[in-house]
Formats: C-alpha cells, structure tokens, sequence
C-alpha cells in the first residue's frame, strides 16, 4: 500500500513534469543558461527566485545574500534582465524594520550592477505596505519598480492615488476563478483592465504589464499605437513559442519572466495562468505545505 508521503510524492513528480518547461530549473547555474538562451533571442528577461515566506531571520540574511551573489554574477555576465524579489523573502513578516535594511542591500547590489530590481506583489503584505516600501526604497536608487494588481489602482484607490510620473509600474493579473459577473461581461474586464494600463501611462509612468494571455497582451497595446512604443509586455517562461513569435512581429517591446529554485508549488498554484496545467496543480497539491524540492526529481530526469 502506498503511504500518503509516497503519494504526494508521486502527485509532486506528475504535476512537476508538466510545469518543468515554467521553470528554469533550481540553480543559479540553471536560470543564467536559460536567461543567455532568451537573451540571444533578442528577449529582455526577469528573474526571480522561487522561495516565499521566510519565518525566521537568518532564513532572510540567506536570502539577501543569495539575490547579492546572483546580481553580481548576471551583472558580470552582462545579461540583459531584471531581478524580482518579495519583500516576505527578505524577511517583511518577521520584521519589517531588518527587512528594510536587507532590501537596501540588494538594491546596491543592483545599483552597482545597473539593473531594475521589482518589488512584487504578495497576498500577505497589503498593496498600500508593499508601495510604501517601495517609494522608501526608490530613494535610495530610481530603477526600482513594483508590481500591482489591476484591481489595486482603481479609480480611487490608494495605491492609485500614489501613483507618479517617476514611478516604474508592473500590472500583473492573479489567477482566480471569474466572478458571475465576469463571465456575463469579458468585455467590461478587458476593457477595465486596458483603461487601467492607459491611466498609468498617461501619468508618464514607465509600464510593463506581466499576463499568461499572449491574446490579452496584444489587445492591450494595440488599444492605443502610442502603447507599442512606451508599453513592454511579459509573458512567463515556457510560454508557447508560436503565439509568442506572433507578438515579437507586431513589434512589441517584450520580456520574459523566469523563476527558477526549488519551492516551485506556491508559484504554480498562485501565480502562474494556464488554465489546464493551473487546475490540475490546485487539485492535486497541497500548497498550504509547500514545498521544499521537487519531489524526488533531479533536473536531469
């Protein structure tokens, strides 16, 4: 008989041979080959690294240290990409006040590297902390940027009314089931969702906007030509080659958002949109456990 550890186990390798592709494998030697492989594509890339919610302080100076090294070395290789961090990665829900001084250390490394680092968007830290934070820390070096929810900058809102021309602005949609009157209205969602874009623009603000819909992607910057030239567009690694290459030619300023580590399932269940792959992870993984490695699985396998 199989034990329940056996089985998730299992469940763990199934799910993870159908993401591997999202993935850019659990080492900073693994991220830098896929981000020189997209770079010599003619492809701006983000990285990131696949590890949340740190519960202790040491677990958050590892961490600072890690995306340190891993700036300094991408910036010695000259590659052409961004960093992403989360503010709970460095220690925000422990302390605030240690998590500060962390960022601000990886920011130099960044500064001195002369690369954007992204603050992004996390359900644990309200969106009114995460852009204080990230005004605090913009101080310290102009080519920082943060990640925000469409909903998050809705006529009105805080966030919204925070929002500046000298601000570096990434719209990210989460996965989550429509609402009733979603599926009654797309429409209305797109169109909300493209007037947001515009608001931000309109500001002056330098936008990227992050989605796993290459077609939402292409009705957004073609809504307004000025939008091809001022707007760069992400889409997630792995994403389909051909409906890519469809973007690439109609001249967009585009990149590709790569994570890369070992706690792969929160990204999977929370973040990533594809729809068949997305609710098979949800049905099957425990994401409230997490998880520490890939199963059992090597790279290689």
């Amino acid at each position: 008989m199989i034990n329940l550890a056996d089985k998730s186990n299992l469940i763990k390798r199934i799910i993870f041979r159908l993401v591997k592709k999202r993935i850019a494998g659990s080492t900073s030697d693994s991220v830098i080959k896929t981000l020189r492989e997209l770079n010599g594509s003619g492809l701006h890339t983000t990285a990131t690294l696949l590890n949340d919610h740190v519960s202790d302080p040491a677990k958050a100076r590892y961490n600072t240290n890690a995306y340190i090294q891993f700036i300094k070395q991408m910036a010695r290789l000259r590659l052409n990409t961004d960093v992403s961090i989360r503010a709970s990665q460095l220690g925000y829900l422990v302390d605030p006040k240690a998590c500060r001084s962390n960022m601000a250390e990886v920011i130099g490394a960044a500064k001195d590297g002369g690369m954007r680092l992204w603050i992004e968007d996390e359900a644990e830290i309200s969106s009114e902390d995460r852009f204080a934070l990230y005004k605090e820390m913009k101080k310290q070096y102009a080519n920082v940027g943060v990640e925000v929810r469409p909903e998050h900058l809705a006529n009105g809102s805080a966030v919204n009314k925070m929002v500046t021309g000298k601000d570096i602005v990434k719209v990210r949609r989460y996965p989550a089931a429509p609402s009733d009157a979603e599926k009654k209205a797309p429409k209305g969602e797109m169109k909300s969702y493209s007037e947001c874009v515009g608001r931000l623009l309109k500001s002056k603000a330098k936008v990227t906007v992050h989605d796993g819909d290459a077609s939402i992607l292409g009705r957004i910057a073609s809504a307004n030509r000025d939008y091809k030239r001022d707007l760069i567009v992400e889409l997630p690694l792995g994403y389909n080659n051909r409906k890519m290459q469809r973007l690439l030619k109609s001249k967009l300023n585009m990149s590709v958002y790569v994570p890369y580590g070992k706690d792969w399932v929160p990204y999977i269940t929370e973040r990533l949109i594809d729809g068949k792959t997305r609710k098979l992870a949800v049905a099957f993984l425990d994401k409230d456990n997490g998880a520490d490695n890939y199963g059992g699985i090597r790279e290689d396998e």
